[in-house]
């Protein structure tokens, strides 16, 4: 016959798998929430959240195996992690794929943008009007300046529509008649700004490009 304290700390076991259950469904739906939220996570938020879960999911075992008992809330727990990874993929590989299908998305126009800026020159001898746009909200749509690469109805500015709307986050175009440059957070990636300017630098960088060096590097 068991003993009582083999019968508690059974019962405790079952209380400590109930509990690290609950706590990671608890941590889905916040997760899922930020995410939608903020359109992204940095990546070390995504990597703490793994993390977390796994810690709540393997903790019950140590916990069996310090207390030596054993409980079927355990094969229980396994049947949850299948279902919760499960879940938590319908949820998240779609909106990670569609994240960078955006980024990918923007980083076309803005190669394109570059590419039109230079047809531009050529065609008018600069880079026309200056252009002081930054947008803090991607959705908020391009401005048109007149005589510039983005007046309406030009290719620029249709360009600058489509990076737009690919979803929040800041967005800046800065241009004299001598050069410019132009920057995007991407949404699949929050923390990397991606950017092109007339001296030719593109990719992915921490200096934010202003009205007096127009660069993507200090």
């Amino acid at each position: 016959m068991e003993t009582i304290n083999k019968i508690e700390a059974r019962k405790k076991l079952n209380s400590v798998c109930n509990w690290c259950f609950a706590s990671e469904i608890i941590l889905l739906f916040l997760f899922i929430l930020i995410l939608i939220r903020f359109n992204g996570l940095p990546e070390f938020l995504v990597i703490l959240y793994y993390v977390t879960v796994a810690i709540l999911f393997f903790f019950p075992f140590f916990y069996a195996i310090y207390k030596k008992v054993f409980s079927c809330n355990l094969f229980l727990n396994i049947i949850y992690l299948i279902i919760y990874l499960i879940f938590l993929g319908m949820i998240f590989v779609p909106y990670a794929g569609s994240e960078a299908a955006k980024d990918a998305r923007i980083k076309a126009a803005m190669d394109q943008f570059r590419s039109n800026a230079e047809i531009y020159k050529l065609t008018n001898g600069n880079y026309g009007a200056s252009i002081n746009m930054d947008a803090m909200d991607g959705k908020t749509g391009c401005i048109s300046v007149p005589n510039s690469m983005i007046a309406k109805g030009t290719d620029g500015n249709e360009l600058c529509e489509d990076i737009q709307s690919q979803g929040s986050g800041e967005f800046r175009i800065y241009s004299n008649a001598a050069a410019y440059c132009i920057q995007k957070t991407l949404p699949g990636k929050p923390e990397t700004k991606w950017c092109i300017d007339s001296k030719g630098n593109i990719g992915s960088t921490y200096t934010e490009c202003n009205l007096v060096n127009f660069s993507c590097k200090e």
